[in-house]
């Protein structure tokens, strides 16, 4: 039986991430109640890009008359690479504020102090945690769902990456596959409950680890993203219960010929290259 709390979460009094990003996720995307998976080689952006969305998710939509085009939502942000940097994320939100502010056209100016309370404010919406195997994944997921369920402003939950802890439990799991994968698929199953309970989406980053000949024959080729992603086969390391839950992938790659990068999924097909604010989708 589902609490009150849950009931009215997926009636739709939680905030959601639509409209989040629409090169990546279309005019209705991401989803309440999907789960996307960011994936790709090591240096394709994949992390930048979760900060890049990040940004646009917890900053309002305007601040002091200057549009943002933020959701001002809530986010649980889970570290499992302890790569995550707080004063990046700090620089890269300020950073577009200022490129906001300056292309605002009225000649407004803020003062550094203004601009620096104004992310310190932003940056109570995202709620850190870390964990370093999978068993403190498990607990971690576990014992946030009453915190979850008393702040309808959280929308999603991101993790970078999922999975972190393959090798680990691979190890710790000797011949036997399904005690290899038993926290995996634990993980999958709260985040599927917390996913319909409270209407929540997640960004999930993941690493290509296997890459089979086909692959890197077809990526030696000069092809385009879209290309390489339709004739691309790569060894899919994670349970299936993870790949059942999965909604959409979307694929990251790097091109060396003109420095820029690709992503790829079943809804959309972008070049990009990196900025002082994050990500820049280049017009086609």
């Amino acid at each position: 039986m589902e609490s009150g709390i849950q009931f009215f979460s997926r009636l739709g009094t939680r905030s959601t991430l639509k409209g989040l990003h629409v090169d990546l996720f279309g005019e209705s995307g991401p989803e309440a109640g999907c789960v996307y998976e960011l994936t790709g080689d090591a240096g394709t952006a994949k992390t930048l890009t979760l900060l890049h969305l990040i940004t646009r998710a917890i900053l309002p939509e305007q601040w002091n008359g200057v549009p943002l085009y933020g959701l001002g939502v809530e986010l649980v942000f889970i570290d499992t690479d302890y790569q995550f940097s707080i004063l990046k994320l700090a620089t890269l939100i300020e950073t577009f504020v200022n490129e906001r502010v300056s292309s605002s056209g009225d000649g407004r100016k803020f003062s550094e102090e203004e601009t620096e309370n104004f992310v310190k404010n932003a940056l109570k919406n995202i709620h850190i945690l870390r964990c370093a195997n999978s068993s403190q994944l498990l607990i971690t997921l576990l014992s946030i769902e009453s915190f979850i369920s008393s702040r309808p402003e959280i929308a999603g939950i991101f993790v970078d990456s999922i999975g972190a802890f393959y090798w680990l439990d691979r190890s710790n799991g000797g011949d036997c596959r399904a005690v290899q994968e038993a926290n995996t698929r634990r993980i999958v199953n709260i985040l599927r409950r917390l996913v319909e309970s409270y209407n929540l989406t997640v960004l999930a980053t993941k690493t290509l680890i296997f890459q089979n000949r086909a692959t890197k024959e077809t990526s030696n080729r000069q092809q385009t993203g879209v290309e390489r992603h339709q004739t691309g086969v790569e060894w899919d390391y994670m349970c299936d219960a993870w790949t059942r839950f999965v909604t959409d992938r979307i694929r990251f790659e790097h091109s060396s010929e003109d420095q820029s990068f690709c992503c790829v999924s079943k809804t959309c097909g972008r070049k990009f290259t990196i900025c002082e604010t994050g990500i820049r989708f280049i017009q086609s």
